[in-house]
């Protein structure tokens, strides 16, 4: 389905809290061909055009409902209807349809699916019905979303042992996982200089700039074909319990998942940063493939889509 073919359109409403959604409604995230959108402010006037994305992180308010609803219909008639009143200003725009779990989108529906495929296209299901029928050999990694939109986990390199790491922990990090910006993940201050370290011992030169750190080598060398082999891959432990990692998700990414090829085949990109609770964004939370946004259970789902 592409959105190009779905009439998406924001109305008031006094009456309607909650909202309408049939099961398995899907839709395609195509912004540059989303249809225009038209919203109408609290106190009447002109609708305003605008173009909705999707958030996790920063966005909802779960005492704002019931007077601004997204309502979408597909090329089938079929349509749904969202509570966003969290998510429009007072000008009566759009700012996003925020789909994390303190929004009041969650009155509305217990579930959403949020899929990337290989190719970067990026859907969200609505009310999925069977989400283990999306996941590859119908496995879904769970852990529980704290009250605060969070998760505990922890960020190691290889290497390191989860029983090592638990005969040292007191608490768990906080832990975001945010597929919906192009953020650098965040991991643990010891972990972000472990890694610097190994590319150094790579033979590389890693130079700090504005946003983000780069690995230089001497021109003629290839970096990634330099670093990858020679720098420890990258973990995330998710877990339900705030002080062990005992049964916890573990999430593996390669170096050439946070390490990537610049315009220069010398230099090389980090993709990561310190500083501030763990995440999971940008290019790491693209590798994920399918989430599972479960409202209703208060948790979080992670799968590998077919």
């Amino acid at each position: 389905m592409s959105l190009s073919s779905i009439c998406i359109v924001l109305i008031v409403s006094h009456s309607l809290v909650g909202g309408i959604v049939p099961q398995d409604f899907q839709v395609e995230l195509e912004q540059d061909e989303f249809d225009v959108l038209r919203v109408h402010g609290f106190f009447g006037g002109s609708p305003v055009p605008s173009r909705p994305s999707i958030s996790v992180r920063d966005c909802g308010d779960l005492e704002l409902v019931g007077m601004y609803t997204f309502q979408m219909v597909n090329r089938d008639h079929d349509y749904a209807v969202l509570d966003v009143t969290d998510t429009v200003m007072l000008t009566g725009r759009l700012l996003s349809l925020c789909i994390g779990y303190n929004a009041a989108l969650t009155r509305t529906i217990g579930s959403i699916v949020y899929m990337r495929s290989s190719a970067g296209m990026e859907s969200i299901i609505l009310r999925p019905s069977n989400v283990s029928e999306l996941a590859y050999d119908n496995q879904i990694g769970y852990t529980n979303v704290q009250q605060n939109d969070f998760v505990y986990g922890k960020s190691i390199v290889g290497g390191m042992t989860t029983a090592l790491i638990d005969s040292s922990i007191t608490s768990l990090d906080i832990l975001r996982i945010d597929p919906t910006r192009n953020d650098l993940s965040c991991v643990s201050e010891d972990v972000f200089w472990l890694l610097i370290n190994a590319t150094i011992a790579a033979g590389g030169n890693p130079t700090r700039l504005v946003r983000r750190w780069q690995i230089r080598y001497d021109e003629g060398i290839d970096c990634l074909e330099r670093l990858v082999g020679r720098i420890p891959n990258l973990h995330f432990i998710l877990s339900n319990d705030e002080h062990s990692l005992a049964g916890g998700l573990e999430l593996v990414f390669h170096p050439d998942d946070y390490i990537t090829a610049s315009d220069s085949p010398n230099i090389c990109n980090l993709n990561l940063r310190t500083g501030g609770s763990l995440l999971i964004s940008g290019l790491l939370a693209r590798r994920l493939g399918g989430i599972h946004f479960d409202y209703a259970g208060s948790r979080i789902g992670l799968f590998d889509p077919l």
